[in-house]
């Protein structure tokens, strides 16, 4: 709503008049008010959940027999309604609606666990087990507009003279596990794990339900050798070595997405039926083969940690939506689709930088301060190594996104953007949009293929959402009764698609635009990052312009506290025995530094469309140890 334009009559009373709204949001001579849509309109969650759990066990030796049974059960409840005046109402003399959900998870699990020192050199212990998960849910959803009352907005919607089809549904699906694992102690110093389960799950074709993945861990603990004493130090107190591989499955996907499938509605009054979804009685587990070696280090009476890892991932069959013929009746299928692999390092370190003496009465703080500090840092490759019988699959609402063998999952695919034509510039040098010679004030791209025109062949790779480095670092520091603790994170090098940006810089339409328009290109103004302001755009691909850096560093927490304790506290009269009361202020998500142009770089999609940043929040509390 422009800002000439006001949000009240002179009565009071909301206008609902704006002259300069000549689409979307106005009909005949009425037009919807934003702040009317805030105070006016309904969107409620009503949401009562239920986490439950009840377990008995049974000991006979060394042998522990234990069931356990338990409920999450959820019932969620949606009410909206917006008004004949509102934004959504408008075309439809408002609207309004109540939706129900109902989830019901049962998780039972039946173990035998054994455990036993067969000596004093060897110890044992195993467990099996049988555990069954089965997750119901029903839904129902009713709509309708045309009210003649909107007083009861949702409580009053048999009020509308237009109902919509009613929606009802119920899914459901069963997960049935065997589990086993071995642990074995050799000397105190030698370890082995050993697990195998073998999952059943009803999302899939019933030839494919059964998954197995076994693992398989060993360590050595060589600070416990004889040999190590000889040359361990005050420098060198504490070294474990370890190795691990094993399989894991991936069956997150829908209920019944491996079984056709239809979508119920209504035509001219009577039933009508719409495929949803195609068969695919190949789809399958996806699986993870993990390699991984790394040692855990101690130095200076282990006022110095530090742990390490290098591991090696591959995953197998993954499932993914690709586009497919429309000969079965759907655009998309979700199918098992090529390999990825992940390989890198991890390493964390944990630094007592300052320790304490002990203090002589435990009510009363050291005199010296401490100061600890931790970091972690981790590199990670992600690679797409194969892409089974399929070519490239371009995702994305916008097709922003694609899968290519030997580029990294969430690649951005779009324009290499060149800049801006000029006035006095020879256009018959630059090649063709759509059959004609760009002019001035139009956007350059790069002509990869070299074909002498502009179009979809010329797309490349422009980044991904994978970061080459993600590290955290936090401290804390203590002197007498004050605290002080901080938090950092970050990554470095992935992409983020600022399509809320490239929305807001279009300027085809009678809506706010970010500042930055002002910059566009005018002959008197040569630009080089927007063109000449017009309804046209040459392309619906993105560019370099929008895919952007989304490395950062946040500050994530920042805590400040003070302790009184138990002495300056014996001149306080109160019937409970108070040893320490400590004061504090927690501050979360101070700052980012960021060269990202958008809200928040931290975008699990890699598409930022407008999500709202995390918010900066404030905490004062007080703590009583008695």
């Amino acid at each position: 709503m422009p800002p000439v334009v006001s949000v009240y009559k002179q009565d009071g009373s909301y206008n609902f008049t704006n002259p300069y709204e000549y689409a979307y949001f106005a009909i005949g001579d009425h037009a919807s008010n934003p702040v009317y849509d805030l105070e006016e309109s309904v969107a409620e969650n009503v949401n009562n959940y239920l986490l439950s759990n009840v377990w008995a066990s049974i000991h006979i030796g060394d042998l522990t027999l234990k069931a356990t049974v338990g409920l999450n059960s959820e019932r969620l409840t949606q009410n909206y309604f917006s008004g004949a005046y509102t934004s959504l109402g408008l075309a439809t003399q408002g609207i309004g609606g109540t939706g129900n959900r109902q989830t019901d998870i049962w998780q039972q699990e039946y173990t035998a666990f054994y455990s036993k020192d067969l000596n004093a050199n060897n110890y044992l212990d195993a467990l099996v087990g049988y555990t069954r998960q089965t997750s119901t849910s029903t839904y129902s959803n009713l709509r309708t507009n045309h009210f003649t009352n909107e007083a009861l907005k949702q409580y009053n919607l048999g009020d509308g003279a237009g109902t919509y089809t009613p929606q009802t549904g119920i899914s459901e699906s069963t997960l049935n596990s065997l589990i086993a694992r071995i642990n074995y102690t050799l000397l105190d110093r030698y370890n082995a794990t050993a697990t195998f389960r073998a999952d059943n799950s009803s999302r899939f074709s019933k030839d494919h339900r059964w998954g197995y993945f076994p693992s398989l861990g060993l360590s050595w603990n060589v600070d416990k050798e004889p040999f190590f004493a000889s040359f361990a130090s005050n420098s060198l107190s504490y070294l474990k070595l370890r190795l691990s591989a094993g399989l894991v499955g991936n069956q997150e996907i829908s209920d019944y997405a491996f079984t056709t499938s239809y979508a119920t509605g209504s035509y001219s009054g009577s039933s009508s039926y719409t495929k949803q979804n195609t068969a695919n009685d190949r789809l399958k587990w996806e699986t993870t083969a993990s390699y991984n070696a790394g040692f855990d280090l101690g130095l200076l009476r282990n006022r110095l940690n530090i742990v390490f890892d290098a591991y090696y991932k591959k995953t197998s069959d993954l499932l993914l939506v690709v586009p497919i013929g429309f000969a079965s009746g759907v655009t998309t299928q979700l199918q098992n689709v090529g390999n990825v692999v992940n390989k890198g390092v991890e390493l964390s370190i944990n630094a007592a930088v300052l320790a304490a003496s002990p203090s002589r009465n435990a009510a009363v703080p050291a005199a010296s301060p401490t100061w600890t500090v931790s970091a972690n840092v981790a590199y990670n490759k992600n690679e797409i190594t194969d892409m089974g019988i399929t070519n490239d699959v371009i995702q994305g609402s916008e097709k922003q996104q694609i899968l290519r063998r030997g580029e990294p999952l969430g690649s951005f695919y779009g324009l290499q953007f060149e800049g801006i034509v000029q006035q006095g510039e020879d256009v018959t040098k630059l090649p063709t949009v759509n059959g004609q010679a760009p002019q001035p004030g139009d956007p350059k791209f790069a002509d990869t293929n070299n074909d002498g025109k502009i179009d979809g062949n010329d797309r490349i790779i422009l980044g991904s959402t994978q970061p080459k480095l993600t590290y955290g670092i936090s401290t804390h520091f203590a002197y007498r009764g004050f605290d002080i603790s901080a938090s950092f994170s970050g990554s470095y090098g992935n992409k983020v698609y600022n399509a809320l940006q490239r929305r807001l810089e279009e300027t085809g339409d009678s809506y706010n635009v970010l500042t930055t328009v002002h910059d566009s290109w005018t002959p008197a103004n040569g630009s080089q990052s927007l063109p000449l302001a017009s309804k046209a755009r040459p392309f619906s691909y993105i560019d370099t312009r929008y895919v952007q850096s989304a490395s950062y560093l946040k500050l994530r927490n920042l805590t400040l506290g003070y302790t009184f304790r138990k002495s300056p506290l014996s001149i306080i009269s109160f019937p409970l025995s108070i040893t320490a009361i400590r004061l504090y202020a927690t501050a979360s998500n101070l700052f980012a530094i960021t060269p990202y142009k958008g809200y928040d770089p931290e975008v699990s999609s890699g598409t930022d469309s407008g999500v709202y940043p995390a918010s900066r929040t404030f905490t004062f509390g007080i703590s009583l140890t008695l």
